[in-house]
């Protein structure tokens, strides 16, 4: 009796599990219908089940509303559209942008992209005509809280895991906008634990807790008539409303003279201002001497430091070897320390520009970063203040050493001169002794190196 009960619970059992897995597997097909996608089946589902759920998201509703815009391209079709878009991105939000676009195909229709800013993706659409409106997705994350727990007899502060949420927003974009790149700045807060928490007070001036949280968004892009376009954001609870405050520190002519591409080095922006000017004369590492160049020098490149809640500006780049260099250099130029400059070229026939320039002994002459030429070299403008400068190009030569490469002769620019009164005067090199400048050169390359 006992046996028949036994196999009859057995059975039962496999025909329950036999209905668990046909509903795993199905699930997913009416998932890619409704508005919230099912549950993944378990490692024990079946392959078919295990592949379903491995497929992009894909809405249907947002692939007919799309192809309903194309059919009839006017402002309604297209907020239905935008709106349905809207809704999939909150259903789907942790969804990588190429597996969103893998799975509605349509998308590329209306040229939807999207630009990752570390925490924040940003959704626009370039090929519908006029459009303003773009999807800001992020992670808002709300630090832990605090709890005094006692380890070996002594109390300790202890923050407990962090609440990540996913948000989003509609923004307002200049018509005809190609997005390039986007970042989510952070600053860290010090806080210093209060007396209250039990420990003593010799530990409350040792102890501090960093909390990151994230202050601004930066864009930047490409506006329709070929302008570089850059814009700061700052978080209010849970939007994003325009701050540009975070810019105070930065002169208004340069955020206007903005040329090129706008990159980040983590919190930091690095700008290129100013359009390519000619290069009236050169000469490189072959000494020919003073020739015509057809070249150009595509402006400047400059640093913001994100301090205190606001962009700066420096005049260094994120390069300091170079810069150094560059320094050096000049500071030999306008000290007419003909020896010194030529233990910073990869050749010292390239004396020879400067000296046709009439700089040489020339003081002061100013070191302004320049955007990179594109060849791995680093390149300065020496401003005079004359009605010529020199720029310099610096790079490695053969025993890896930093040296100047190439020197150009250019007419003087009124843009380097206004950026150079707005960044800190440097100190003044004081004049040293033939010993004295021998030590200061230890790390220069040898005069005669190629």
């Amino acid at each position: 009796m006992k046996l028949k009960f036994l196999s009859l619970m057995l059975s039962v059992s496999l025909i329950f599990l036999s209905s668990a897995q046909c509903f795993a597997a199905t699930a997913p097909k009416t998932a890619s219908k409704g508005a919230s996608p099912a549950k993944p089946p378990t490692p024990a589902s079946t392959p078919a089940s295990a592949s379903e759920a491995s497929a992009p998201p894909h809405s249907a509703t947002l692939s007919d509303s799309i192809k309903a815009y194309k059919a009839q391209p006017d402002p309604e079709a297209w907020d239905k559209s935008f709106a349905d878009f809207y809704n999939f991105l909150g259903q789907n939000p942790k969804a990588s942008a190429a597996s969103i676009i893998a799975g509605n195909p349509s998308l590329r229709d209306v040229g939807a992209s999207c630009v990752d800013g570390g925490g924040a993706k940003i959704w626009t659409f370039t090929k519908v005509p006029d459009n303003t409106a773009a999807i800001v997705l992020w992670q808002n994350v709300t630090p832990g809280p605090e709890q005094v727990v006692r380890v070996h007899g002594r109390k300790r502060i202890v923050r407990g895991e962090p609440t990540v949420s996913w948000k989003g927003q509609m923004m307002r974009l200049p018509a005809g906008l190609t997005l390039k790149d986007a970042r989510l700045v952070r600053s860290a807060v010090s806080v210093t634990p209060s007396a209250s928490t039990g420990i003593s007070s010799a530990m409350v001036a040792k102890r501090t807790a960093d909390v990151d949280y994230v202050r601004a968004l930066v864009l930047s892009g490409v506006e329709r008539n070929g302008n570089t376009w850059l814009h700061a954001y700052r978080q209010s609870g849970s939007s994003w409303n325009d701050a540009p405050e975070l810019f105070s520190g930065v002169p208004p002519f340069l955020l206007q003279n903005l040329a090129g591409k706008v990159t980040f080095n983590g919190n930091d922006l690095i700008v290129s201002v100013g359009m390519p000017t000619p290069l009236a004369k050169v000469a490189d590492e072959s000494g020919k001497g003073a020739t015509t160049s057809s070249g150009t020098a595509n402006g400047y490149r400059l640093v913001l430091h994100f301090i205190s809640g606001k962009y700066v500006l420096d005049g260094k780049t994120a390069d300091d070897g170079p810069f150094a260099v560059a320094q050096q250099f000049a500071t030999a130029v306008a000290q007419n320390r003909v020896e010194l400059a030529k233990g910073w070229m990869a050749e010292g026939k390239l004396i020879a520009i400067p000296q046709y320039a009439g700089l040489l002994g020339h003081s002061p002459l100013r070191v302004m970063p320049m955007a990179n030429p594109g060849n791995g070299n680093s390149r300065f403008r020496l401003v005079s203040f004359l009605k010529e400068d020199l720029i310099i190009d610096i790079g490695k030569i053969k025993t890896q050493q930093l040296a100047v490469k190439a020197i150009y002769v250019a007419p003087a620019d009124p843009l380097a001169q206004k950026l150079l009164g707005t960044l800190n005067p440097p100190a003044p090199t004081p004049s040293t002794s033939t010993a004295g400048a021998s030590s200061s050169n230890a790390d220069a390359p040898a005069a005669d190196a190629k």
